[in-house]
Formats: C-alpha cells, structure tokens, sequence
C-alpha cells in the first residue's frame, strides 16, 4: 500500500531518475553498491498527465507530505492508537533509550526496547502500565495550566509580542527605504535628457540595483515576519477555567 501511495505512475505521472547506485567505502575496506532514493528536485525526467492514473498529481502531493508528517524515523509525533497519553515521547531513566507502547487486553503498557533486546546489559530497564505515568502527566499538565499559572505566564507572552513586533517593524522600516530608494532611482532616470546616453546608462543601472535591493528587502520581510496565531488573553483565560472539566469528561477521547 505504501509502494501506491509513493509511486508516482499511480497519479499519471511519467519519472525517470528517482534511484541513483553509489559506492561506499565500509569501515572494513569494502567497496558496496547502495541504491538511494533522491528527492523530487534531482528527478532527471517528470512527465504529469502522461497517462491515466488512478489519483490526481494534487493528491499524491497530498498524500506524501501526509506520509513525511507520519514518518516517526525522522522525529516526526504523529497521533497513534489507543488512549495511552505519552507513546513515543518517553525515554527509559536506565539507559536512555527510547519506550515503546504495548497494547494488551488489560491495558497499555510503556516498555523500554532495550531490555527486550538485551536482559543482560540492560538490568535496569523495566516496564510501566501506562495509566500510572500518564495520570502524573496529566496533573502536571492542569497544574501549569492552572488560572494562577496563566495569569504569571500572559505578561511574559505579552511581552515577548512586543518584541516580536519590535524586530517585525525592523523589517517593515527596510522594505519603506528601499521602495523609497527605487522610486528616487525611476524618477532620476526618467528626467535624464535621451540624448545623455552614459548618464542614461549609469542612472539605469542605479534603478536597477534599488529594484534588486527592494526584492531583497521584501522577501526578509516574507521570511520573517510570519502572523501570529496566537489565541486572545480572553480565550486563553476561558481555556484554564474550562481544560479540567473538559479534561475529566468521559465525552473526550
């Protein structure tokens, strides 16, 4: 099922150059032949339409953007199954390793790896039900979302945003400059006399150069300046009032 949701042919498409063999040297000395997979931009050749495919190139976009997100190999926390709270972000306090969720009938059970590999090395690694370590998560969790705790952390939040605003203006301010530079530039340009051809020139150059600088300055701006989608004081108050009794509702899942 992977292999379709991968694969290109399955959405139209037409690709030459997705695997590339490369040798590697081994520690030993060694010379082996791995095959790799290259990202879409190093594809040789990428023909969409080519025939009929059984979904859109949209949805295969989609979908692999969906698989990268679900990919927990590359530290990726996608949400998994059961009501075990803390799967995937647990870490063994023997040895560091991280724990792995097991689901039985009785309930599910948090288990360092390590010591099913190795009982003999890893004496201290041991296993915990589930239900034990997420109760204490989720009092601490109520406990830092407390209103009194909400209250200490709104001004420092508030405070952060101005200076986020601050540096956000910074860049505002370079964007202003150089459009004012290039509009300075155009009409220096065009009050030049036609026939004044090297003075022409250079002041087209100039033009030319404040046009770059304002793109530049623009595309800082759209890099940097991101907007806040930070909820309101209001909402975030309601939210601390409200999260225990939503938190101990049957209702939630």
């Amino acid at each position: 099922m992977l292999g379709v949701l991968s694969n290109p042919s399955y959405a139209g498409a037409y690709v030459y150059g997705r695997y590339r063999s490369r040798r590697v040297v081994r520690p030993d000395g060694a010379i082996v032949t791995r095959t790799v997979e290259l990202p879409r931009s190093e594809w040789a050749v990428v023909i969409q339409d080519h025939h009929e495919g059984y979904i859109s190139w949209e949805q295969f976009l989609a979908n692999e953007q969906r698989l990268a997100a679900n990919n927990n190999r590359n530290g990726q926390r996608p949400p998994r199954e059961s009501a075990a709270l803390c799967q995937g972000i647990l870490r063994c306090g023997a040895c560091g390793g991280s724990m792995t969720t097991l689901h039985r009938r009785e309930g599910s059970y948090y288990e360092c790896g390590h010591s099913r590999a190795d009982h003999v090395n890893t004496p201290g690694c041991r296993s915990v039900k589930a239900t034990v370590v997420d109760e204490l998560i989720a009092c601490r969790l109520l406990e830092a979302l407390a209103p009194q705790e909400i209250a200490l952390a709104l001004p420092a939040a508030d405070d952060h945003a101005d200076r986020r605003a601050r540096s956000d203006r910074v860049y505002e301010l370079r964007v202003e400059r150089a459009g004012y530079e290039a509009i300075r530039a155009e009409r220096a340009f065009h009050a030049c006399e036609p026939d004044n051809r090297l003075v022409a020139r250079s002041l087209e150059n100039r033009w030319e150069q404040k046009l770059r600088e304002l793109k530049g300055a623009e595309a800082e701006l759209a890099e940097h300046v991101v907007p806040s989608t930070q909820p309101s004081r209001e909402q975030i108050e309601a939210l601390a009032k409200d999260l225990p009794a939503l938190w101990a509702a049957p209702s939630t899942a």
